[in-house]
This record gives structure tokens, C-alpha cells and sequence, in this order.
């Protein structure tokens, strides 16, 4: 030990004490371990409580040591000894006495916490130190807690697992303490340990009337994700989630909970009918979700779906191109589970057929399809003109070689082969009827064997005759063979006796019917996704916890040299979404594994092997092919290479850094996709927006000087308000910059752990550098010109045909996520966008 260290602890020397900060961090680097040692005897001591002499060493000898540890970056050495000081600390009252006092060894828990936590990306330090530091949440220490309930919100973004094995601890920080801070920390745990939280759901959600509007949305993002693990826990508390649903900040948040509900219990929402209406009413961006629970609640019975397909076809009128096609696939589902109601109200739907979006008509193209279907099976009812199948078979079974060999008057015509025209020239693609016409003029008791066979009645491993068994509602598709070029289909229908009935066939009779069907060339691309169908869907699946993947990639050449421009979306959609009609850009030096993410995601999103014939992929080959990035690499080469690996996905999210997307946006773990901070938290809208509009003032040091060796920070007061940002100094003039001449805003960072305090504003003429006081008002600066900003380029430069375009994405995106597991929603959104472009 450092004789200065040695003087002053064992004689506990007050005048020397200030002494230790002259001493070099690298002389005492080594010794610091032994002097934290030295610092418990002392701590521990009997006298300590009552001696202001020793407290005041102490605290001194903590700052030197904490400081040198910082300044040396060797707290992976000295962990050991910080966590067992502050073990000493829980075996000494820590209560305070009065409301000035701090009892000492609360001081030093204190000091020793934020020097650990200061580390918490360091899984070494945190496994040392989260076991102990959790423990002094059980004490009766506000200030402490308050602290600590900071420290592990940080710690929990690296370190889940380890403060889930907590967590009974940190239920009780929470419901029995009330230290409501700490329910941040639990939607970040959740999923590394479910059990607990499950069970305490209830005591969690009759909190929320003590809430702040972030504990609130803490708790409710939490029950969205106990909603989609086990619904039913929080069944007896729809009434209690109701209340909530009258608060812009929560209403969202809540409706993802009953959406998640009803999926599985529909019933529980029946009487709450008339209180989600006035929600829509008060808040029409609800809509959306509303209509998920409407129409799982019309499928339960028929006068809860009339109720339900009555309300929601109220709601088209006047909604937009994105909303129409979400409750036209509600009424869909109810529809299909009791067709005679599409009757009624078809009526209702017709004019949208000419007025909606595309997305729309086809949905009620498909609401049409259903009505026919339903007619049609009505009208080929075999209870009165066929017996049933059963019968068929007993008599079948009876006498076989009876049957009387007769041919029914009633069929149809039969094309010949001769009477297909067939292009050579063109590929030989044979043209003609298909099966579909046999499929709809014969009863489903009917079986008809296709066997395909080539022009020249020779195909090398052509399959044998197959039995499809035909419907009225079924499609029929042909077996194909990937060796022929040009086939016809000849049909054998076989004679089969139904009582009752003069419909029969003679079997010896084979009637040729032209059914040609062009065989699809088997590309590398599909048969390579085929292989690995389940390795992609996973694959992507853990890309999208870390990665946001762009909506589009256009080509931008200057200077004949051709550059990959990404495209990325905010897929929250809120009221103050900063991304709302324009989307965040940025020119990319990795083209090639964009594009590779891109395609393993627009095949994680289809439940089938993609081929190149695909629009999608299609789009993503020609931008490829643009680029020409590297001679004889082809797509195919491209898509069917190995997956990107963890060092690349660094560059990727190295590349989004020094772009400051992450400044902007992050991952919504309940909604599961990127999206902008405002979406991810409206209760944010209540600080920063006033009327509307942004606004924040106060001081500011800007940094100025004509050359920049000499730059100097000089305090300015700053007020952002309206479209323009106002700055003056005492007795001077005061100056304007319009907010229209804003180009960019970013934060300066020195290190990826280190929260920012400088901004950087940039216009076309000029860089303003800008420090708030720490790191929190600089946060809110840069989000307030953020959203200016963004409402000033929305009103400037979104023209009818970028709104138009960015609606269409998010119309395909909303169809997506019916289609696949809740896990892949945020892919189908944007790869359904992708198509669409």
C-alpha cells in the first residue's frame, strides 16, 4: 500500500486525506484492492457511526479509489473487494433516522453502487455485484432504492437472466413497497422468467391508479406480454384494464392486452362492447385493435356476429386506405364462420368495392367468393339428390361386379386432344380448359384419375396415374414432372353407380380432357429455400431482436458510379409518429448483405419456397443486378451463400450507429418491430409537446470561435418553439434559425457506453455544437428537434404521392400479420411492403 494510503488509514488523518488526489491513478492501481479492505476495518468498526472524523476519511478514501478505478478501467480487478465492502453495509442500519440524516453506511452503499452500475455491460462485474446490490432492496432506504431502481433499469438491458433469478425480490420492491420506479425494469426481464410475474399480474395491474404515466406503461407492457403466454390470468381484470382505455397514452398499450385475450377467450369482451365503441369514438387510431375484438367476439354466435359485422362495416365509412382492409379481414372471419349473415350485407360493403384500395378489393372479392361458395353448396346439397357417401360405399361393397354400365346424358362434352393449340415457338405451353371445369360439373362422390403424358407419349419419369378427389370448393392442381416441357393431361373417368342417380360412367371409356399445365422450371434459388425453410425462419426471427431491416433499397448513381440508398420505416404508426409519411434513409456501404437479409426475410415471411419469378424477390434481383458490385457474383450466388454472420450483422449495426438511427428508433419488444421513440413511448408526447408542437427552452453552451483549435464553450439560452429555435446572450441580440433549415440532428458520442451530452445541428451553410448540462436534457433536446423537424419536412415536402406510397406499404404490412406466427408479425410488414414496390 501507498504510504500516503497507509498514513492516512491507519492514523486516520484528515489533513492528509486531501493529499491522495496528487497521487499518479497508475502508482496506486494495484494496491486499491487492499486499500478497500483497510476501508471495511474501519467502516465496520463500533465508533464508526458516531465519529465525524472517521466517516469523513472514509468518504474521501472511497472517492480517490472509485476515481482511480474509473480513470484506470480496472474495476474487473477490484470488483471483488467493491461488492464485499458493500456486502459489509447490509449488516449495519441503513434506515435514516430523520429526514437530513443519512446514516454513513448508506453513503457508502451509495458511492460504492454507482461505481459498479457504471459497469453495467461488464457481465463479470454485474455477476459479482447484482446478487448483493438487489439485497438492499429489501431495506427501508427510499433515496437508495430510488437509486438502485435506476441502476438495474441499465443492468437489465445486458444482464436479464441474471436479475430474473431475482425477481420474487423485485415483485416485493414493487407491490409490498411500493417502489413503483422499479416496474420498469420487469417487461425487460419478463421472458427469462415468467412464473412469477404470471402470478402476480393481478397486484401489478390494481397498482396503476399509483402510477406515473412511464410506470403505467411499464406495467402495461408487461401485461401484454403475460397476455400472450397466458391470457387467462388476466381475465378478471378486463374491468380494471377498461379504465384505462380512456387515456391516449394508454389506450394502445391496453387494446394489445385484449386483442391477445380474445384470441382465446372472445366471451370475456361481450359485456365491454359498448366501452370499446366510445373508445374508437374519443380516439379513432384505436380502431384497428377495437376491430380485432369485434370480430373475434362475432364469431362466437350468430347475434354477436350480426352485432359485430353491423358495427364494423359503420366503421368504413370515412376511414382510410390503411384501416379499410383491417376490418374488411374482421368481417371476413365472421363471415366465414356463419355465411348466411354475408348476405344480408353484402349490400353494405358494394360501394367500397370501387372506392377502397387494392388491398380492399380484393378482401371483398374474397367476402364474394364466400357468398357464391355458400350458394353453391346450398344448391348442390346431396340430401336430396345423392345419398350419402356412407350409403355409397355399403352398396359398393355389396355387389361390385352389378354395377350397370351406363352413361348419364348430363355430361359434359369432352375436349380433344387435337383441339389444343400448342406454341412451340413460344416454349410449348399448352393452352386448353383445365380440370377446374370438370370440378364444378360433377359431385364430390366422383373420382377422377389424371395421369400426364407428353405430346409424344413418352415423358423419362413421368409419375403414374394419381386420384384427386374433386369438390365443389376445391382446387384441383395437377402433379407436375420437372423433366417435360410441353404436357397434356388425358383423363380416365371411371363409372361408379350412385342409387338414386342415372350419373354413371363407363370405365372402359377413356375420354382425353385437355388439361395443360406449363411445368415450372425449379430454380436454385427455391430448391435452396426449400432445404432450409425452418433454419431461415429462425435466423431471421433473431436478426429482428437486434437489427431492423429496410423497406426498400433504391439506386442513386452520380458520377457513374451507382450507390444502394436503404429505406427504413417506423412501423409504431402513433398519433406523433416522427416518421409518418416519410421514412428514415441512409446510403449504405454494404449493399450485399443488406440485400441477403432482405431476401432470408421475404422468405421468413412466406409460408412457402420463394422463387425468382417472385414479385418480391424479383425487385430485389434487379436492384442487385443494377449495382454490379462485383464481377461474375451473381443473385443467385448472393442469396444462397451462407447466412451473414455475427461479425457482419456488427458492421450492419455499426454502420446504423455512425448514422444515429438508434437515436431515433428502438426495438418494441411487445409489438415485436422498430420503431421511433415517440411510438414506443407517447406518454413522452405530454413533456414535449405543447398545443401540438414541440417546445423546450433553457441554457445551452454552444461551442464557438473562427478557428477550430480555438473553439471555446459559450452559454447561450436557447428556446425551441413553433419552426424556429431562438438563442441570446445577456444584452445582446437575439438571433433565429428556422427550423426549415435543418437538415439533420445527432448526438456526439465519445463511446458506445457513454450518454451523451453534446449535439451536433446541421444545415446546408453551417454546424451548430451544442452541450446540455447531462445527459437527460440533451435526450430531450434532441428529441424535441427531432419531432420539429420531422413535422416541418411532413408539411413541406410529403406530396400526395409519398403519402400514397407509404399507405400502401402499410396496408401490406397490416394484411401480413394475419398470416404468420405472431413471432414473424414485424417481417410480414416489411416484406409486404417490399413487394408492393
Amino acid at each position: 500500500m501507498h504510504d500516503l494510503f497507509a498514513q492516512v488509514l491507519r492514523e486516520k488523518d484528515l489533513s492528509k486525506a486531501g493529499d491522495l488526489f496528487a497521487l499518479d491513478d497508475q502508482d496506486i492501481k494495484a494496491e486499491l484492492s487492499e486499500v478497500l479492505k483497510r476501508i471495511e476495518e474501519i467502516a465496520v468498526s463500533e465508533e464508526y457511526s458516531t465519529s465525524d472524523n472517521d466517516q469523513s476519511v472514509v468518504e474521501i478514501c472511497i472517492t480517490r479509489v472509485t476515481s482511480a478505478i474509473r480513470e484506470t478501467y480496472s474495476i474487473e480487478q477490484h470488483a471483488a473487494a467493491l461488492v464485499h465492502l458493500l456486502e459489509s453495509c447490509l449488516r449495519r442500519p441503513l434506515t435514516p433516522t430523520s429526514r437530513e440524516a443519512e446514516p454513513p453506511h448508506a453513503k457508502i452503499a451509495s458511492d460504492i453502487l454507482s461505481t459498479l452500475f457504471l459497469n453495467y455491460s461488464m457481465p463479470n462485474v454485474m455477476e459479482k455485484a447484482l446478487p448483493v446490490a438487489i439485497r438492499f432492496l429489501q431495506l427501508s432506504n427510499k433515496e437508495l432504492n430510488h437509486n438502485l431502481s435506476s441502476y438495474l433499469s441499465l443492468a437489465a438491458i445486458d444482464n436479464a437472466k441474471l436479475l430474473a433469478s431475482q425477481i420474487h425480490i423485485i415483485l416485493d420492491s414493487v407491490i409490498i413497497q411500493k417502489n413503483l420506479r422499479l416496474s420498469r425494469v420487469l417487461p425487460q426481464i419478463y421472458s427469462a422468467n415468467k412464473s412469477p410475474v404470471q402470478d402476480q399480474a393481478g397486484n401489478l395491474i390494481h397498482l396503476l391508479s399509483e402510477c406515473d404515466m412511464v410506470e403505467k406503461s411499464s406495467i402495461l407492457q408487461l401485461c401484454s406480454l403475460v397476455a400472450q403466454d397466458k391470457p387467462h390470468t388476466l381475465e378478471p381484470y378486463i374491468p380494471l384494464l377498461c379504465g384505462h382505455l380512456s387515456s391516449t397514452a394508454t389506450a394502445s398499450l391496453v387494446l394489445h392486452t385484449f386483442v391477445s385475450i380474445a384470441i382465446t377467450n372472445a366471451e370475456s369482451f361481450v359485456s365491454h362492447m359498448v366501452k370499446l365503441r366510445t373508445t374508437v369514438e374519443q380516439q379513432p387510431t384505436t380502431l384497428e385493435s377495437v376491430a380485432k375484438i369485434f370480430g373475434a367476439v362475432g364469431c362466437l354466435n350468430q347475434a354477436q356476429g350480426k352485432e359485430s359485422v353491423v358495427y364494423l362495416i359503420s366503421q368504413l365509412e370515412g376511414t382510410d386506405n390503411h384501416t379499410q382492409p383491417v376490418l374488411l379481414h374482421e368481417i371476413k372471419s365472421i363471415c366465414k364462420a356463419f355465411p348466411n349473415l354475408l348476405v344480408t350485407v353484402m349490400s353494405g360493403i358494394a360501394p367500397y368495392l370501387q372506392s377502397g384500395s387494392v388491398p380492399a378489393r380484393l378482401l371483398m372479392q374474397q367476402l364474394k367468393d364466400i357468398k357464391n361458395a355458400s350458394t353453391s353448396t346450398r344448391e348442390i346439397s346431396p340430401s336430396k339428390t345423392f345419398p350419402s357417401t356412407a350409403s355409397i360405399h355399403k352398396k359398393s361393397k355389396a355387389s361390385v361386379m352389378s354395377i350397370p354400365r351406363e352413361t348419364s346424358s348430363k355430361v359434359p362434352s369432352v375436349v380433344s386432344v387435337r383441339d389444343v393449340a400448342v406454341n412451340l415457338s413460344q416454349g410449348g405451353v399448352v393452352r386448353g380448359p383445365s380440370l377446374s371445369y370438370l370440378q364444378s360439373s360433377y359431385p364430390s362422390n366422383y373420382s377422377i384419375k389424371s395421369s400426364c403424358v407428353a405430346s409424344n407419349n413418352n415423358i423419362p419419369g413421368s409419375r403414374p396415374p394419381s386420384t384427386l378427389a374433386l369438390s365443389p370448393l376445391e382446387e384441383v392442381r395437377p402433379s407436375l414432372t420437372s423433366t417435360a416441357s410441353i404436357v397434356t393431361s388425358v383423363t380416365t373417368i371411371t363409372r361408379t353407380t350412385i342409387a338414386g342417380s342415372k350419373a354413371a360412367l363407363d370405365p372402359g371409356e377413356r375420354r382425353p380432357i385437355s388439361t395443360p399445365q406449363a411445368i415450372p422450371y425449379r430454380d436454385a434459388v427455391q430448391q435452396f429455400c426449400e432445404k432450409h425453410l425452418e433454419k431461415i425462419k429462425k435466423y431471421i426471427d433473431t436478426i429482428l431482436l437486434k437489427l431492423p431491416l429496410p423497406i426498400k433499397a433504391t439506386m442513386e448513381e452520380r458520377n457513374h458510379k451507382r450507390r444502394c440508398r436503404l429505406h427504413f420505416m417506423c412501423l409504431g404508426r402513433e398519433v406523433h409518429c416522427l416518421y409518418q409519411h416519410n421514412f428514415f434513409t441512409h446510403q449504405t456501404k454494404n449493399p450485399r448483405l443488406w440485400i441477403h437479409l432482405m431476401f432470408l426475410a421475404i422468405q421468413a415471411r412466406s409460408p412457402r419456397a420463394v422463387s425468382q419469378q417472385d414479385p418480391s424477390v424479383g425487385n430485389l434481383k434487379a436492384t442487385w443486378d443494377t449495382l454490379r458490385m462485383e464481377s461474375g457474383n451473381s443473385f443467385v450466388r448472393l442469396v444462397t451463400s451462407s447466412f451473414p454472420t455475427i461479425k457482419d450483422q456488427e458492421f450492419l449495426l455499426q454502420e446504423l450507429r455512425s448514422q444515429r438511427y438508434f437515436d431515433v428508433f428502438e426495438f418494441n419488444a411487445v409489438a415485436k418491430h422498430w420503431a421511433c421513440f415517440m411510438c414506443n413511448h407517447p406518454e413522452r408526447a405530454l413533456g414535449l409537446l405543447q398545443d401540438g408542437l414541440p417546445s423546450i427552452a433553457g441554457q445551452l453552451k454552444e461551442k464557438k470561435g473562427k478557428w477550430k483549435a480555438f473553439k471555446r464553450w459559450k452559454t447561450r439560452y436557447f428556446t425551441l418553439s413553433g419552426a424556429a429555435i431562438t438563442y441570446s446572450k445577456t444584452g445582446q441580440k437575439t438571433e433565429t434559425l428556422p427550423i426549415s433549415k435543418i437538415q439533420s440532428v445527432k448526438a456526439v458520442r465519445k463511446g458506445m457506453r457513454d450518454i451523451p451530452r453534446a449535439f451536433e445541428i446541421f444545415t446546408r451553410d453551417e454546424t451548430y455544437v451544442l452541450k446540455a448540462k447531462d445527459g437527460h436534457d440533451a435526450e430531450q433536446w434532441v428529441q424535441c428537434l427531432h419531432i420539429a423537424v420531422s413535422k416541418n419536412q411532413r408539411t413541406a415536402e410529403a406530396g400526395p404521392e409519398k403519402v400514397s406510397e407509404l399507405e400502401s406499404m402499410v396496408q401490406s404490412w397490416s394484411n401480413a400479420t394475419r398470416v404468420n406466427h405472431r413471432s414473424r408479425r414485424a417481417f410480414g410488414r416489411i416484406l409486404d411492403s417490399q413487394t408492393k414496390l
